[in-house]
């Protein structure tokens, strides 16, 4: 028993016991009922020896420390004499037992302490309800909850939670619960970044967690067109029974989820259909709108069509794309010009769609004349700027093709540098080799990939990929010589990145000879058939 060297004796004179208290350092939490501690915190033993008007002195503390298995204490550290702060290195259930010795031989008794160590963190996780690629609406519900790790948890804990690296909120054993909307300070469309921990009684702090989510509240914008003869007459349209009726949806945030059309009013029996294909109508009232895929839902919209048998008058050619810059900064005003022809010779104005739910009309103008406007957009995203024209009676041109614009917010940061491609270094001309290249962006954007292949070709941009997404790119090399293959990458919203560092490679790769054993043998048994045939 390692007790039995550890028994009461009592010299001559002073026959009173030292007596012994312990103390915990920080970090230290007690519920009350029972005491937790980390393997950082100091463990003093205080011993004081009676009587106190004549004392011998303490001679000597002692403690030890033993581990609860489940079943028993199992001793973890022997009896060790007390000469400084200790502490207890492994994590769980822990019992500390200690006594001291005065000079006159007065032994106290063994006492004893419970106390649990914790070493491990809690562990936090996000929940968002409604958000397609990581978009949000306003009654999208983010709900942040946390369970203490590990054995012997102290199970006290206090969650943080940072947007856009401000100071959000914090809760003591409780969830943090939000919506994108008014009520809880989101007031603007745009990126948020959600950053999240949790931190114990004890000091015991988690990796902070991230995510990242765009606010969605601009619902989409259906715009309707026709396949087949159509003209303005009287303010509304005119179109033969053969024409086609084109719904187009466009969203800047989310996506479009659906489009939805109705002919004729509810009363006459009409019923709700999902848009899939350009349509003949049978009624001359048609409804339509569209949902994105966060639930923003554009107002209806009524389109009234008078069937005639016959009509005329030939709408404008298609209009030019759009020509202006295809990138910028929210809040900056950029102008677009197009131009095109009426069959007729007639006068025309132009509808620019802007994407992003607006869209005006320019006066009427000659015949092949270029207009001109301009626009600010004040939210961060993708857009794409379109434009038709429409005659004097009311005839429709088809959209132009779109043009692509990319706004950023004047703090978006591009993707990191590339790290330097991989793959073979040297190799045979007209052989193709595979290489990958991989970076991340900050904001977790998609990226674009341009490689340049160091003989005066380039990849040209590829993608757009996720960020941290390995991928595989080929190419081959037409005549000898050195190369430097190089990388850059590009967010979607025009940010680049620099140069990679250059993975340098030969053309063509040089040839040794190598004969083995086995090929030495069959040379030498040819050069014997060819002597004695």
């Amino acid at each position: 028993d390692s007790d039995s060297a550890h028994v009461k004796v009592t010299c001559a004179g002073d026959n009173q016991p030292p007596v012994t208290t312990k103390e915990y350092g920080q970090p230290f939490y007690t519920n009350g009922t029972a005491d937790w501690i980390t393997s950082n915190t100091l463990i003093w033993l205080n011993a004081t020896d009676y009587p106190l008007n004549n004392p011998s002195g303490v001679k000597a503390t002692y403690y030890r420390i033993l581990k609860w298995n489940g079943a028993d204490w199992a001793v973890e550290m022997n009896w060790t004499e007390y000469t400084c702060p200790f502490t207890i290195p492994s994590e769980c259930y822990h019992k500390i037992e200690f006594y001291s010795v005065d000079n006159a031989c007065n032994q106290e008794e063994i006492k004893w302490q419970t106390v649990y160590v914790d070493n491990t963190p809690p562990c936090s996780s996000i929940k968002v309800t409604e958000d397609p690629d990581r978009y949000v609406s306003r009654v999208s519900t983010v709900t942040i909850t946390s369970v203490d790790g590990g054995k012997c948890p102290v199970g006290s804990y206090t969650i943080y939670c940072y947007i856009n690296n401000e100071f959000y909120a914090k809760v003591h054993n409780k969830k943090i619960i939000f919506q994108f909307n008014e009520l809880y300070g989101f007031t603007e469309d745009g990126r948020y970044t959600v950053e999240y921990w949790a931190v114990d009684d004890l000091g015991n702090e988690e990796t902070h967690h991230s995510e990242t989510f765009t606010l969605d509240t601009t619902p989409p914008e259906t715009d309707y067109s026709f396949d087949g003869p159509n003209r303005w007459v009287n303010n509304h349209w005119q179109i033969e029974p053969s024409t086609r009726i084109v719904l187009t949806a466009t969203d800047s945030g989310s996506g479009v989820e659906w489009t939805k059309y109705r002919e004729g009013y509810q009363n006459e029996g009409g019923e709700w259909k999902i848009y899939t294909e350009p349509f003949i109508p049978t009624k001359e009232n048609i409804f339509f709108c569209s949902r994105d895929k966060v639930g923003n839902q554009e107002n209806l919209v009524h389109l009234y069509v008078e069937i005639v048998d016959s009509i005329e008058n030939k709408p404008p050619f298609t209009p030019e794309k759009p020509s202006g810059q295809n990138y910028g900064n929210t809040g900056d005003s950029y102008i677009y010009s197009t131009s095109t022809t009426d069959p007729e010779g007639s006068k025309v104005r132009y509808y620019f769609s802007w994407g992003d739910g607006t869209g005006e009309w320019t006066d009427y103008v000659y015949s092949g004349n270029i207009v001109t406007m301009s626009h600010v957009w004040i939210h961060a995203g993708s857009y794409q700027v379109k434009v038709k024209a429409q005659d004097e009676e009311g005839a429709e041109s088809e959209w132009s093709e779109p043009l692509n614009v990319y706004i950023i917010n004047k703090n978006n940061q591009p993707p990191s540098k590339p790290d330097k491609p991989s793959g073979p270094t040297s190799g045979r001309i007209n052989v193709e080799y595979t290489y990958t290249v991989v970076t991340t962006d900050p904001e977790g954007d998609k990226i674009y990939y341009l490689i340049d292949w160091g003989d005066g070709t380039d990849s040209g941009w590829l993608g757009p990929y996720n960020s941290g997404e390995t991928i595989e790119v080929k190419h081959k090399w037409t005549t000898k010589g050195s190369y430097q293959i190089k990388v850059k990458a590009r967010d979607v919203f025009g940010a680049q990145s620099e140069w990679s560092d250059p993975l340098p490679i030969t053309m063509p790769k040089s040839l040794s000879t190598t004969y083995t054993i086995g090929s030495l043998s069959k040379l030498k048994l040819l050069k014997t058939l060819l002597i004695h045939p």
